[in-house]
């Protein structure tokens, strides 16, 4: 990862954080230590305003613009593909790396990143890195398994996704 902008440690940023997904990113950061000196938390759509936390203290969710991105220098979006998708062109102009949890990514020049898989081959210079859906990261890690012993022609796989995959609608479906 390049050197961080501020001084201070890295500037994280976090598009659309009151997601299921986005929650879970301020978990990982805060669970891994992560080197940062502040989160900012970002919204493209209706969430801007709203009163959450991060970095255990309050936080307003305020709406994504140029200013916010360029001080920045990693940013998680996550939420719907479309709201996010012309944020994510940024990131080449505002020098900041974008990871894409969007599902599904609307990116077609991100490089998929997959840790125990290709993860090593990514560098400091990548500016827009797509992770794939939770469930194609286990399959790519036992094809890549396999790939070492024969070659893989085909691979077909079946998901039933859990009603969470679908946002709060889904709970609540599931719940009535």
């Amino acid at each position: 990862m390049p050197e961080p902008k501020n001084p201070a440690g890295y500037r994280i940023g976090i598009v659309n954080p009151i997601t299921l997904v986005g929650a879970e990113v301020q978990s990982i950061l805060r669970e891994r230590s992560f080197p940062l000196a502040k989160t900012v938390l970002l919204a493209t759509g209706q969430s801007a305003g709203t009163l959450t936390e991060a970095d255990g203290e309050p936080a307003y969710v305020i709406p994504v613009s140029d200013d916010e991105l360029e001080d920045l220098d990693l940013v998680f979006f996550c939420g719907p593909a479309e709201e996010n998708r012309e944020w994510l062109l940024r990131a080449e102009e505002d020098n900041f790396i974008a990871v894409d949890l969007s599902q599904p990514s609307t990116v077609e020049d991100g490089r998929v990143a997959v840790a125990g898989v290709n993860l090593e081959q990514v560098d400091g210079g990548e500016r827009m890195l797509v992770s794939p859906h939770p469930v194609a990261i286990p399959i790519a890690l036992i094809l890549h398994q396999i790939a070492r012993l024969a070659r893989v022609e085909l691979c077909t796989a079946t998901v039933v996704q859990p009603a969470s995959e679908f946002e709060q609608v889904g709970v609540e479906e599931l719940a009535a």
